[in-house]
């Protein structure tokens, strides 16, 4: 919430100034239907400058803060999140180590098909 980053002085001028800004807002409106465009214009030029003073203000309070993590539930040891990490890493271990073994020994599988495929391809390495 924004009146948490605020000190108690900033946050009654943000209020201020939302205020005036819908109001504005709802006047700049109103002229617009009446086709009374530089009426209209004035309103809309300054309730963008008091809503660049907002920004200044979010602005002052943004640079305040710090970020910081927390979890609100820790996950069960057997939760499905768990289950999928660990899954996925055995299957990368599996790959791993067919990987490995492949470019150790020439007559396994893995090898013959990628040595096949180099001569397809005329691949050297």
């Amino acid at each position: 919430e924004i009146d948490e980053v605020l000190s108690p002085r900033e946050h009654l001028e943000f209020v201020r100034r939302w205020n005036v800004i819908s109001f504005k807002l709802e006047r700049s409106k109103h002229y617009i239907s009446l086709s009374n465009f530089d009426q209209s214009l004035y309103y809309m030029q300054s309730a963008h400058h008091d809503l660049r003073s907002i920004k200044k203000l979010v602005g002052a309070a943004v640079s305040n803060l710090s970020p910081m993590m927390r979890c609100e539930k820790e996950l069960a040891p057997n939760s499905g999140a768990s289950k999928t990490t660990r899954v996925l890493a055995l299957f990368a271990l599996v790959v791993a180590y067919a990987v490995v073994m492949s470019q150790t020994h020439e007559d396994s599988p893995l090898w013959r098909l990628c040595a096949s495929r180099r001569k397809r391809h005329k691949i050297k390495f």
